[in-house]
């Protein structure tokens, strides 16, 4: 690993990832190497004594942080590679109470410089219920404070397109993306839990680097088949200048593994003052 380059991942992978151990270990395969690892529902890895748990950390050598998700068992995992980037303090349920799934906050300290990594998976049902968990996660995108926001947001960027037609996703469905009208029906994409984040300070890695929007989600078969942005890394103000590379693995294996791809974030911390 090169010393000073912090690479941060995002991915969820789909119901605890590929059930056959031979494609579970391809899945893996696609997320080796990085410092930090955020993986959303790690499903049921609590369970059989931690096994799959167990064998992922051991296979990415990382060591593994788990917050129990409050919805059927989906769990986050967040993976740090020690010694090198080293764990000050962990709270696995920042709010028990308030989330779909969960959120963790852990403060680690890498080539010098202490950074919050705020881990979460935002409800995928309501955006509502989304926009009131960020408030959770805004205050520490506070002036001077160097923090990451790591996850499944279930949002698309802040100023991504519209779908090219609402057709292709089931009206049952609409309500999870859509602004839904005094009448009942639904206007155009629901962006308040992003622009939450972004207006206090959280830098869309895209944006932010003059890139266009990669998909991450939407592409997998029998679902809703638009293709969007729902991964994200997000640095706060005071972390963002050291960003210098965002990327989506997109490739047949990514593919056929899960409903989401995996991001990577690569920040150089050579760019920050001590």
């Amino acid at each position: 690993m090169t010393e000073q380059l912090l690479r941060v991942g995002t991915y969820n992978i789909r119901d605890g990832g590929a059930p056959d151990s031979q494609d579970f270990e391809r899945q893996l395969a696609l997320v080796a190497g990085l410092d930090i690892l955020g993986i959303q529902e790690a499903k049921d890895w609590d369970r059989d004594r931690q096994r799959r748990l167990r064998h992922t950390a051991s296979a990415l050598g990382m060591e593994p942080l788990l917050t129990p998700s409050a919805s059927h068992g989906c769990h986050l995992l967040l993976l740090i590679r020690t010694p090198r980037v080293q764990i000050i303090e962990h709270t696995p349920n920042i709010a028990p109470a308030d989330f779909h799934h969960a959120a963790s906050r852990t403060l680690i300290e890498a080539d010098g410089h202490r950074i919050t990594v705020l881990h979460t998976h935002l409800n995928p049902a309501s955006p509502d219920m989304r926009l009131a968990e960020t408030g959770w996660l805004t205050e520490y995108a506070e002036q001077g404070r160097r923090s990451l926001l790591i996850g499944d947001l279930n949002t698309v960027g802040p100023d991504d397109p519209e779908p090219p037609s609402w057709d292709a996703i089931p009206p049952h469905l609409h309500s999870r993306h859509r602004q839904v009208l005094p009448s009942g029906g639904h206007g155009g994409l629901d962006r308040r839990a992003i622009r939450a984040l972004t207006a206090v300070g959280y830098a869309d890695p895209a944006a932010h680097l003059g890139q266009p929007p990669t998909p991450t989600a939407g592409y997998w078969p029998g679902g809703e088949e638009w293709e969007h942005r729902s991964d994200f890394v997000l640095p706060s103000e005071a972390l963002a200048p050291a960003l210098t590379d965002w990327r989506v693995i997109d490739n047949p294996v990514a593919r056929t593994s899960s409903d989401h791809l995996p991001g990577i974030a690569t920040f150089d911390l050579r760019t920050l003052v001590p």
